[in-house]
């Protein structure tokens, strides 16, 4: 709704067994597909394919801003995000959360988040602080050869999230990757206390699994462009 009130076309991969969801979306002016991939980056892939058979059809269709479901309060963001690619100057924008906002994260999170974002600025040479807020946007050009056909597979990464690995690769290809202004985007209250209410020692491991695994692959891909230079 939100989305549409924006002016937004919302395109959502819906995996739920609930069929009640998807129609709820769709009653809402969302354009929603059935998910038919297993894992996080092949459901992603599905996503961007739909995105741009979208823009395909629709000429004013310039951009593919990927958002999560929790973070539904950066739609107000998306004009500022988008802008640099819209306006020519960048063909790969990556959100940046203010400090501010990023302390009303779990902390936890704030700490895994801080050491991944280090290692791919490192890694990659990329001067973009932040890939582990999750949003990012690109230009439909960019949406196909580093989104809907990329394999993780080939460059011996997990496939997982994929929207970080591919300003890497359009990076070494020469594309404009950038960050954008920095955003007071403020993660939900009530979600910060019931995830540090139930974080278990079970969780905590696989959040750092999760961050190990990702650092793996922005070194991995970030040696390409070493290579590349």
């Amino acid at each position: 709704m939100r989305a549409q009130l924006h002016g937004y076309p919302l395109i959502i991969v819906d995996g739920s067994p609930v069929s009640m969801i998807a129609e709820e979306l769709t009653a809402y002016g969302a354009i929603v597909y059935r998910q038919q991939t297993k894992g996080i980056g092949p459901s992603r892939r599905e996503a961007y394919f739909y995105a741009l058979e979208y823009c395909k059809t629709h000429s004013d269709c310039r951009v593919v801003q990927w958002l999560e479901p929790e973070k539904h309060g950066m739609l107000r963001f998306i004009k500022v995000i988008t802008a640099p690619i819209i306006s020519g100057e960048a063909d790969v924008v990556i959100a940046t959360r203010s400090a501010a906002s990023r302390e009303t994260y779990p902390v936890f999170q704030q700490e895994t988040e801080a050491y991944a974002n280090k290692v791919y600025m490192e890694a990659t040479g990329l001067n973009v602080p932040d890939v582990m807020v999750g949003p990012v946007a690109f230009s439909i050009q960019a949406v196909g050869k580093y989104l809907v056909l990329m394999n993780p597979a080939d460059y011996g990464v997990e496939d997982t999230y994929i929207q970080g690995y591919a300003p890497i690769l359009a990076h070494r290809d020469g594309l404009r990757v950038i960050a954008s202004p920095e955003l007071d985007f403020q993660y939900p209250p009530m979600q910060r206390v019931e995830e540090e209410s139930t974080l278990s020692e079970e969780m905590m491991q696989k959040r750092i699994w999760q961050r190990d695994a990702l650092c793996d692959a922005f070194r991995k891909l970030g040696a390409l462009n070493s290579e590349r230079r």
